[in-house]
């Protein structure tokens, strides 16, 4: 964390037991969203703070698929967010997503 900005560095969904990526796509989707929640929790931010959101992907075909998950972590606005296709992600990944949030300023 820069001041009032997180930027939240490359996730992807992990199986905890494995360390590999979820095998399934709708499982992986939630558990990297999960994950970058954890980290803005972790922050004391919430997910309606992030302003930019990064998702590479392996399978652009997969947007909607990801794009019904990701839409579920958000109530206010979604941050601006670019989907970008890749050759290939560590750990047989699916996703990764980064981001940049900033910390609501506050109401006089």
């Amino acid at each position: 964390m820069v001041a009032d900005t997180l930027y939240v560095a490359g996730h992807i969904g992990l199986d905890p037991k494995t360390q590999k990526a979820v095998d399934q796509i709708n499982p992986e989707a939630r558990a990297v969203m999960d994950a970058v929640k954890h980290t803005m929790e972790l922050a004391g931010m919430q997910m309606d703070d992030l302003v930019s959101v990064t998702v590479y992907c392996t399978d652009l075909s997969l947007y909607d698929a990801f794009n019904a998950v990701y839409q579920t972590y958000f109530h206010r606005h979604f941050p601006a967010r670019a989907f970008i296709g890749v050759s290939g992600l560590v750990r047989g990944a699916h996703f990764e997503v980064s981001g940049i949030a900033t910390k609501p300023t506050p109401r006089k």
